[in-house]
């Protein structure tokens, strides 16, 4: 299998075996079990909302340039494992691996870069929002 394949969830920074039931992942071409994937259990969905919560809140407080660094660095992960992903979506869904596969995890990569760079750009508030003056010259960050 993956050099990289995780099988546990993340939970409130944590890998886990999750407190739901495990699932079974196989190839559709083969019926072959390729692993099997933990889940979570109602008991963790407040602790992932308060996860994601808390990521979007760092994420917000780092300055565009810093985010757009790190975006660029999960396109460059993207590049560097296209390979052994391709191979893993072929296996896990059946898809031709030159015909989609690889297409795909590509396109992954680039929408990072086109976010990283998206990132930087000042936008103007949207009318109506909380705060924004109106034809006050304010700029914000995506």
């Amino acid at each position: 299998m993956a050099e990289h394949l995780q099988t546990k969830v993340l939970v409130g920074g944590q890998w886990t075996e999750g407190g739901g039931v495990p699932l079974a992942v196989t190839n559709p071409a083969t019926g072959e079990r390729l692993a099997e994937v933990a889940t979570v259990g109602t008991d963790e969905v407040d602790r992932l909302v308060a996860g994601a919560v808390a990521g979007a809140d760092v994420m917000e407080a780092m300055p565009p340039f810093e985010r757009a660094t790190l975006l660029h660095a999960v396109a460059d992960l993207l590049d560097e494992r296209a390979p052994e992903l391709a191979r893993l979506l072929t296996m896990e869904q059946g898809k031709p691996l030159k015909a989609e596969a690889e297409g795909e995890v590509e396109e992954s990569a680039e929408i990072f870069r086109w976010a990283a760079e998206e990132v930087k750009r000042p936008v103007p508030p949207a009318r109506g929002a909380a705060g924004a003056a109106s034809g006050a010259s304010t700029r914000c960050w995506t």
